[in-house]
């Protein structure tokens, strides 16, 4: 008799298991049931199935323990159920799937790797649910994540960007309504078209853009730490280019950011002592944040009326519909260019670094007190700095560098000349040029710094500078580096690319290896 009271113990508590799932996961041979879920190991996260205000259709989410009205993430967000019958299950190749009754698929994931033998699927602490295979030792070897397809908030931990490997894009678009998940009017994306940056659009309308990231924050941006105390990380490579943010420590608030069906941001807080979420910031829509609001050449400023001036050395296109407030035309130059492409260069200083350089008409500048610098190229009547109260110009900083990188590359050059014993045969002189190009070419630019500054310099820079030297000594003119790309191969750290032949160059060719005499081949200079 009591060998059967622990019999049916055991059974109802397996029952009771396999019934509402006191538990972070499940395997190949579980399934979840409308009505049942599965909690994060901390009990921060439950996944279930939900019904969003006053609609009758049943989603597939996840939400917070705490506050179990706020959603952070939707399976099916574009294929609801009309009934209480839906399961996730596995499929035959290990992927997640929700189904209907009669066994119909409204929603899958797409694993990276299929098919997946032993599947296991995991709700995180951090709100993530992952898909793994429950025999791999490495288990952070996820095989599909729900952070890599967002809803409409990013949580502490999620990357928002793009994997480059898999094809993978990271973005955020709100719900269409409070009782309707589905994807709304906006998306908020990284972009990755030039120098990466965020971009709201409201359906193929660019309609706001946080701008790129240049050092510590996005330039769109105020200057402080984008959510104060979090520590904010941004990578850019040639895997994936994504930002997030984490939590500094166990202390820190509970915090997400949403994206709300009007296009505007929110950073929301739990509050512990009101139990409920409070607004840390909102990310308002103001005209100045539009795209283009002030049309080519044209700043927006928030505090002065009108909003919208032109550039120093610009005038309004259309100067009638400019002064009725109608500033979408933008301005044009007062002096047209004839010195080429390359418009625009900016410096990114005070605790930022890099430069970047526009091509083309210059869109969406919005004035700020704690902006960063930027230079406009002009004509020669025309050379301001704009942004900034200082009173130095852009052509300063490109002689400066310049000659800096001309007098560094002359005083190599005259070491090198040091250490070269003078040979004369006839003619010809061993020029110091073709030793570069030489030693370049031999992977031994190490020779060519001489022992006094050996042990002082740092050799990758002496080395950067040679090489960009002998791409501006190129034998075709139209290899060699504008003065706006030597510019920034100088202030940055960009791949160099590999320089040929230099057009000043002379070399001895023995043609025939056997005979006692020899040849010499000379190649002429000429004047350009």
């Amino acid at each position: 008799m009591q060998c059967i009271t622990i019999i049916l113990y055991c059974f109802m508590i397996f029952s009771y298991v396999n019934t509402s799932f006191a538990i972070d996961a499940i395997r190949a041979n579980q399934t979840i049931t409308d009505g049942n879920t599965i909690v994060s190991a901390g009990g921060n996260f439950e996944l279930g199935f939900f019904s969003p205000g006053s609609s009758k259709n049943r989603y597939l989410g996840i939400w917070y323990m705490m506050s179990k009205s706020t959603l952070v993430w939707i399976a099916n967000r574009e294929t609801p159920l009309t009934n209480t019958s839906g399961v996730v299950r596995f499929n035959n190749k290990g992927s997640i799937v929700v189904t209907s009754d009669g066994g119909n698929i409204v929603w899958t994931s797409i694993s990276k790797k299929a098919p997946i033998k032993n599947p296991a699927v995991q709700l995180l602490d951090n709100g993530n649910l992952v898909l793994r295979d429950a025999a791999d030792s490495d288990l952070e070897n996820y095989m599909w994540e729900s952070f890599d397809y967002p809803v409409d908030t990013q949580l502490p931990g999620m990357k928002f960007g793009v994997d480059l490997v898999h094809g993978i894009d990271r973005c955020l678009t709100p719900w269409r309504g409070v009782d309707d998940p589905a994807p709304g009017n906006f998306t908020h994306r990284m972009d990755t078209n030039g120098f990466p940056q965020l971009l709201l659009w409201k359906g193929s309308v660019l309609w706001a853009r946080a701008g790129p990231w240049v050092g510590l924050w996005f330039s769109g941006n105020s200057k402080t730490k984008m959510f104060g105390f979090y520590a904010d990380e941004f990578v850019f490579n040639e895997k994936e280019i994504y930002f997030r943010y984490e939590l500094a420590d166990d202390n820190t608030p509970i915090s997400r950011y949403v994206l709300n069906p009007d296009g505007e941001s929110s950073i929301m807080i739990w509050s512990h002592r009101n139990q409920d979420w409070v607004v840390y910031t909102t990310l308002h829509m103001g005209k100045c944040d539009r795209y283009g609001f002030c049309g080519p050449y044209g700043g927006c400023n928030p505090n002065n009326y009108p909003r919208c001036e032109c550039l120093k050395g610009f005038v309004p296109k259309l100067s009638e519909k400019w002064k009725a407030g109608n500033w979408s035309d933008g301005c044009v130059r007062e002096s047209p260019m004839t010195c080429g492409s390359g418009e625009f260069y900016e410096v990114f200083r005070k605790g930022g670094s890099g430069c970047i350089l526009w091509f083309g008409e210059l869109m969406d500048i919005k004035y700020y007190t704690d902006g960063e610098d930027m230079y406009v190229k002009m004509s020669s009547d025309f050379d301001y700095k704009l942004g900034s109260k200082r009173s130095r110009f852009m052509n300063a900083i490109v002689i400066v560098l310049l000659i800096s990188a001309t007098a560094l590359l002359f005083l190599l050059l005259h070491l090198l000349r040091m250490r070269i014993q003078k040979r004369r045969d006839c003619l010809l002189q061993t020029p110091y040029i073709q030793e570069a190009w030489t030693s370049y070419k031999e992977d031994k630019l190490s020779g060519l710094v001489d022992e006094a500054i050996s042990e002082s310099c740092n050799h990758a820079e002496v080395f950067r500078v040679i090489q960009i030297g002998l791409l501006c000594v190129q034998q075709h003119p139209a290899d060699r580096p504008s003065m706006s790309h030597v510019v920034l191969m100088l202030s940055s750290n960009i791949a160099l690319p590999h320089p040929k032949q230099p057009g000043f160059f002379m070399e001895r060719t023995f043609h025939d290896p056997v005979s006692s005499s020899s040849q010499l081949t000379i190649t002429v200079l000429e004047p350009r």
